[in-house]
C-alpha cells in the first residue's frame, strides 16, 4: 500500500531556559509523554508496515563535574518509568564547564508490531535520570521537548 501518514505529537515539558528542575539521581524522571494515533492503518496492510520517527531535546545545566545524563525512550508505558518497552537510550557525557547550558539532541526510529498498532495508539515515553556515581548536580534549564510522528506503507 502506498505510504500513509497516521500523526503527529508534541510535549512540551519547558519551553524555555527560564525555568529549572534539578534532575534527580534515583528514580528518571517524566519529561515526555506522546500518543500517536494509528487507527487509520487498522485492518489494512499497514497495520504492520508502521515506523516512528521521535526527536527529543533535553536542556541541562551542570555546576560542577563532568556528570552524565541517561535518557529513555518508552514503547506502551505509563507515567512510571520501566513500564514499556524501552526503545532507545542516550547516555550524555555533560564536559566539565559549569554554569553552562547544554542541549541533549536525540533521533529516534521505531517499528512497532501490528499488535502495538491494535489498540488505535501507540503511547511514548521519554525519561531521564543523572547517573548517580558522578557527583554532580544536573538542573533541567530548559528548553525540554519530545516529539514524534507515525506514518505507515512501504511504497
Amino acid at each position: 500500500m502506498p505510504v500513509q501518514f497516521l500523526d503527529s505529537r508534541v510535549s512540551d515539558f519547558f519551553t524555555s531556559d527560564n525555568e529549572d528542575l534539578i534532575l534527580p539521581t534515583d528514580t528518571p524522571i517524566l519529561l515526555g509523554d506522546i500518543g500517536l494515533q494509528t487507527a487509520a492503518a487498522l485492518g489494512t496492510p499497514n497495520q504492520s508496515s508502521i515506523r516512528v520517527q521521535l526527536v527529543g531535546t533535553i536542556g541541562v545545566t551542570i555546576r560542577s563535574g563532568n556528570p552524565r545524563v541517561i535518557v529513555y525512550v518508552q514503547r506502551g508505558s505509563t507515567e512510571v518509568f520501566g513500564s514499556g518497552t524501552i526503545i532507545y537510550t542516550l547516555q550524555g557525557d555533560l564536559p566539565a564547564e559549569a554554569g553552562n547550558t547544554r542541549l541533549l539532541n536525540f533521533t529516534a526510529g521505531d517499528f512497532p508490531s501490528a499488535l502495538d498498532a491494535a489498540s488505535g495508539e501507540i503511547r511514548y515515553t521519554m525519561f531521564a535520570v543523572a547517573e548517580r556515581s558522578r557527583k554532580s548536580r544536573v538542573r533541567i534549564r530548559g528548553p525540554v521537548n519530545f516529539m514524534g510522528t507515525a506514518a505507515a506503507g512501504n511504497e
